[in-house]
């Protein structure tokens, strides 16, 4: 347990007990693999079956803090239209956030994770938003803030609630203006993490943020409305970029009626959780099998640069493949091209059996030579996927094909496929200060020899080359 990161998730609770329980409900079915998470309630509630609900809220091997408020709470009115916040709201709202931030950063948790209580997140929220990296990061849901308007998200760009981009001097028609909002809303449709100038609501705060001094408290000479805005430019002013995650969109009970649709957010998890670990898994491991199956493999492996999308069984696997591999090794191999994919999940999409297609292409004593590379892998999900256990069946090469050549009498002869090599001629003078290194180191890769002349450099062209 002492080898786990903490988690503290925290929320400022004054709800409904018909939306508190479908609230409470997706925090006990969040997965928290290597992860061990405590929570922290603020209990502002003024209907006591509220408080009953915190009350019985007890995760097996979690512990829970509730806090209870003082007793003069404001009136909080939330209808079919809107909800109805003025300052003494927003700000005790506010202190409420800052003592689970405190809470948090006192006892050293290593992520704090702040969630409004009315919302309903997917299983792999928690997982999702640590494998981001990011040291703060919200995970986005849609809602509709007026009846009968599109649905925005809880996330922006600029100012109070500005979702298109503009320059400073730029001055926009109103046409121009919507189609900059209509690309960065359907930008927030495609699942990966975007960086944004505000955020709120089911956000992730590393320890780093919390110590730099992220919170709640208003800024004194700044007129924007709400708490989160506040956290926001002070955030930006520490140093730290914000962003938003869209894989697993939450669902936002903003009023009353949103009610009726927690059963179909609830039943879509199996189709909406496949896609998303199927857009995670295809842009991580297309890079990582394009580099490792092209160019030099024993460099590629003794640079260790993947060892992080592995397993410890999965880069064991992996080392006893380029034990077998020695037929490679008498090959050049110049470039690898994954050209289709299949996945497998199980139930609970936590493993998934990836079979990839690659097409290599290379040289071989000379001749230019392809051939079908089949991977076939095992992947688990640990916040983000690694490969637990890798293996290759390779393809027949094919003969090198002959090469034609003119002589200097114009006659064509047939190369055959022998002892041939690619030699590299350059002419430089002055350099060493320019592309010299990165072209030559580039340049390495395939040829065979290098004739250089040096025109009377007077720097180092002669000692880079």
């Amino acid at each position: 347990m002492n080898d786990m990161e903490r988690v503290l998730i925290g929320s400022s609770v004054r709800q409904d007990p018909r939306v508190l329980e479908y609230f409470l409900d997706s925090l006990r079915d969040l997965k928290a693999r290597n992860f061990a998470v405590d929570y922290m309630f603020v209990d502002d509630n003024d209907d006591a079956r509220s408080s009953l609900l915190l009350l019985n809220f007890r995760p097996l091997r979690s512990s829970v803090v509730i806090v209870p408020c003082p007793e003069d709470r404001e009136p909080y009115v939330r209808d079919e239209i809107h909800h109805h916040w003025n300052e003494k709201l927003v700000w005790r709202v506010a202190r409420n956030k800052n003592l689970i931030l405190d809470y948090g950063r006192r006892h050293r948790y290593d992520y704090v994770l702040l969630v409004d209580a009315d919302l309903v997140l997917h299983p792999e929220t928690l997982a999702r938003l640590v494998a981001t990296g990011k040291d703060i990061v919200a995970e986005i849901f849609w809602t509709r803030w007026r009846p009968g308007t599109e649905e925005g998200p809880q996330v922006w760009l600029r100012d109070h609630y500005t979702t298109y981009r503009c320059g400073r001097e730029e001055k926009l028609t109103e046409e121009e203006k919507m189609r900059r909002v209509r690309e960065f809303l359907d930008m927030l449709r495609r699942p990966g993490v975007y960086r944004v100038g505000g955020l709120g609501a089911c956000t992730l705060f590393t320890l780093k943020a919390l110590r730099k001094g992220v919170s709640f408290d208003e800024i004194y000479n700044l007129s924007f409305v709400g708490e989160d805005r506040h956290l926001c430019i002070r955030a930006a002013a520490l140093g730290f970029e914000l962003f938003v995650d869209t894989h697993f969109p939450a669902y936002h009970i903003y009023r009353e009626s949103d009610l009726e649709g927690v059963p179909a957010y609830l039943a879509s998890f199996r189709k909406m959780g496949v896609e998303a670990c199927r857009q995670l898994i295809t842009s991580t491991l297309r890079g990582v099998l394009e580099e490792l199956e092209s160019a030099d493999f024993r460099r590629r492996m003794d640079a260790r640069r993947y060892r992080n999308n592995f397993t410890a069984r999965g880069w064991a696997a992996l080392r006893r493949r380029r034990a077998r591999r020695g037929v490679l090794r008498k090959k050049k191999i110049l470039r690898a091209e994954v050209v289709s994919t299949e996945l497998a999940f199980d139930d609970g999409l936590d493993r998934c059996r990836v079979v990839a297609e690659l097409n290599v292409k290379g040289s071989e004593r000379g001749g230019r030579v392809g051939k079908k590379l089949r991977v076939r892998l095992d992947t688990i999900n640990a916040g983000e996927w690694l490969i637990d256990h890798y293996e290759a069946e390779e393809g027949g090469l094919p003969t090198p094909s002959p090469v034609i050549a003119f002589n200097h009498n114009g006659f064509t002869r047939v190369v055959r496929p022998g002892p041939q090599k690619i030699t590299l001629a350059m002419l430089v003078r002055n350099e060493a200060g320019r592309y010299l290194p990165m072209v030559l180191a580039h340049a390495a890769r395939y040829v065979d020899e290098a004739v250089i002349l040096d025109d009377a450099s007077t720097d180092n062209t002669v000692e880079v080359c």
